[in-house]
């Protein structure tokens, strides 16, 4: 059995709809620690949720910069218990269209501080811009109780409301590149001769799992 699945999916759209070259690249290859020659750690704090973790305000650019500078276990430690234990969660509920109250209760804070942190973070990312959009889709292509949103290659996204336009937008988009994964794949193993000792077992979201030869 062989499985697989995309990496940091939604996290790696929402940069792309909102042109956001830095995040993208904290997704797809940033790192928290490199590995010194002597087998210690070396923080760097470029993962995608290190930089959700400033973005949101939990950790500050300075004490960041002063971590990488200085290398201070005790900074490190405390920089990476914000990350772990908050942003990781408020980020995905950002994404996924929670309010202020909800991200408020995330962090142990009230509705007040979690809406502020979830405005920050949406301009940080420049999703504010892609909820401007949604806004105008609501407007421009109303269908029924709701209103459709343009993916790609001419497909559209029928959504609710605007609340959760971003979530829909960015599950909509990742259903699509799964779509064309799987086809893609399923041509793959075809034009290798595979294809009878193959068999894909179950497609769950953004993951595949197969069976196929050892020797394949």
């Amino acid at each position: 059995l062989v499985g697989a699945d995309q990496k940091s999916s939604q996290l790696s759209i929402a940069a792309f709809i909102s042109n956001n070259e830095h995040y993208y690249n904290a997704v797809a290859s940033g790192q928290q620690n490199i590995d010194n020659e002597d087998g210690t750690k070396h923080y760097l704090g470029e993962s995608a949720h290190c930089v959700n973790a400033r973005g949101f305000g939990l950790v500050s650019d300075a004490d960041w910069r002063r971590a990488v500078e200085t290398q201070d276990p005790d900074l490190i430690a405390e920089i990476t218990m914000m990350r772990d234990k908050y942003a990781k969660a408020l980020a995905f509920a950002c994404i996924f269209g929670a309010s202020g109250k909800k991200m408020g209760l995330i962090m142990k804070s009230d509705a007040s501080r979690g809406n502020e942190a979830r405005v920050r973070y949406l301009k940080e990312m420049g999703l504010d811009v892609v909820i401007k959009f949604v806004e105008r889709c609501s407007e421009q292509f109303k269908y029924g109780k709701g209103f459709y949103i343009p993916l790609a290659f001419g497909y559209w996204l029928w959504c609710k409301s605007t609340h959760v336009g971003v979530n829909y937008f960015c599950q909509g988009l990742e259903a699509l590149v799964q779509k064309i994964a799987v086809l893609n794949f399923n041509k793959n193993i075809i034009a290798k001769g595979w294809d009878e000792h193959t068999f894909t077992v179950l497609q769950v979201h953004d993951e595949q799992l197969i069976e196929t030869k050892e020797d394949i």
